[in-house]
């Protein structure tokens, strides 16, 4: 009789991606060091929120049944510090295309720039930039643009939550930004410039938080190893904006197989951890108590 398959533990871990890695390489590091700590080699690991290999900073990565929580993560508030060059374009609105100048650019003043941030707050219409990773009949808009097409991508609503100059010097601009999901740091670097009568590219960006997922604190994905790794992932409701309530090992069981729990407290999500302070489910409790589980983590056996 075959042994039951490896159930490993449900958790997230937030690494420092370095520029110059993709996101998917950073993955592939956990996945190497899950696999060779025997957690089985179709373990599941995944992102929550792609940077691009020019960027750095806070990559989530959510490993076993935590990659059901993937979607949650991506939609908590974001936090970015970017650096912009004025009076210069490329076609992929940074430096993995090569800036050209722009002729006769204006003088602009950190004044001018404080001036134009109130059209940039709150919930705005954003068009992503052509190299990104929309879809178009299918195909990504970067795949597209890379051949030289024509790209035209529609607008979609996004929120930026506060903005703030870190540096200015006439032509480098060093901005701190706080936005909800699916915003384009790039594009606000497009925007901006061209409300100051110019344009610009981004040449750094540094994710500093996703929600409660901070920079600091984070590991470089060369301190993930097979050894570290069971230390380094955890799940923390409260870094995913929920409040944690504690159950009893049977109600843990009917919990985590799909049953209700009469877990009193206010109602709304939550989530709920067993007597061993183990990961049960992230559920909906009723305005009478009643846990209704959406999400549920297993028992880990590795």
């Amino acid at each position: 009789m075959k042994p039951p398959p490896p159930i490993p533990p449900a958790g997230l871990l937030v690494l420092d991606k370095p520029a110059g890695m993709s996101s998917r390489a950073a993955v592939n590091r956990v996945q190497w060091a899950a696999r060779r700590a025997g957690w089985g080699k179709r373990v599941k690991v995944g992102h929550a929120g792609t940077l691009d290999p020019i960027a750095s900073g806070v990559l989530v990565v959510c490993v076993g049944k935590a990659t059901r929580l993937i979607e949650r993560v991506q939609a908590l508030p974001k936090g970015y510090d970017a650096g912009f060059r004025l009076h210069v374009s490329s076609p992929s609105l940074d430096v993995e295309a090569d800036p050209v100048p722009v002729e006769n650019p204006p003088v602009v003043s950190r004044e001018q720039i404080e001036a134009a941030f109130p059209s940039f707050l709150g919930e705005i219409d954003q068009t992503p930039p052509a190299f990104s990773a929309v879809k178009i009949d299918g195909q990504r808009a970067y795949h597209l643009a890379r051949r030289g097409e024509e790209v035209e991508l529609e607008p979609k609503r996004v929120r930026v939550d506060a903005l703030e100059i870190l540096s200015f010097d006439g032509n480098r601009l060093g901005l701190r930004i706080q936005c909800g999901s699916g915003f384009y740091v790039r594009s606000l670097g497009r925007d901006l410039a061209a409300a100051l009568g110019t344009e610009a590219v981004m040449e750094t960006l540094v994710r500093t938080r996703i929600g409660g997922f901070e920079l600091d604190g984070a590991v470089t994905p060369e301190e993930v190893t097979p050894e570290t790794l069971p230390g380094l992932i955890s799940l923390s409701f409260d870094r995913l904006g929920l409040p944690t309530v504690q159950c009893d090992d049977e109600q843990a069981a009917d919990l985590r197989n799909g049953r209700f729990a009469q877990l009193p407290g206010e109602s709304g999500e939550c989530g709920v951890r067993d007597e061993a302070n183990r990961p049960v489910c992230v559920g909906l409790r009723d305005s009478d108590g009643t846990v209704r589980p959406n999400t549920t983590f297993p028992v880990p056996n590795v």
